[in-house]
């Protein structure tokens, strides 16, 4: 499972419950306070192996990218044209380096840049819709 815009755990810590010894999840922050509490929230399952925790932003391209960090609400932070730079990744590269062969579900809450996130998943998408036609 895959938590893109994962903030402080709370999708990551369920599907970390859920995919067990036996799973992995990717939780996905970009911005550093959120980060510092992902890492807190979910310390039992990163020394375990279960969650792995990337920061930076997913997107249609590899590279750096911009953050607007909203100083008033720690869940709205967004891609924009200008404010802290961060790594940008693709989810196909991310998976690729990984060396998953399976992705069940990828949850997306990246405050309006959705599509960005799903170009760069074209393989993974395109794997698992044929994996799903062929049942």
């Amino acid at each position: 499972m895959i938590d893109v815009g994962a903030n402080i755990g709370f999708f990551a810590t369920r599907f970390a419950h859920k995919v067990g010894p036996a799973g992995k999840v990717l939780a996905i922050e970009s911005e550093d306070l959120n980060l510092r509490r992902l890492r807190k929230q979910l310390h039992h399952f990163i020394s375990s192996g279960i969650v792995e925790i990337l920061l930076g932003v997913v997107s249609d391209r590899e590279g750096m990218a911009k953050v607007r960090i909203n100083p008033d609400h720690p869940g709205d932070h967004r891609l924009a044209a200008s404010g802290v730079d961060v790594d940008a990744y693709t989810l196909d590269s991310v998976i690729e380096r990984a060396g998953w062969g399976r992705v069940d579900l990828i949850k997306i809450d990246v405050q309006g840049a959705e599509a960005l996130v799903l170009a760069g998943a074209r393989e993974i998408l395109a794997r698992y819709s044929r994996r799903c036609g062929s049942r």
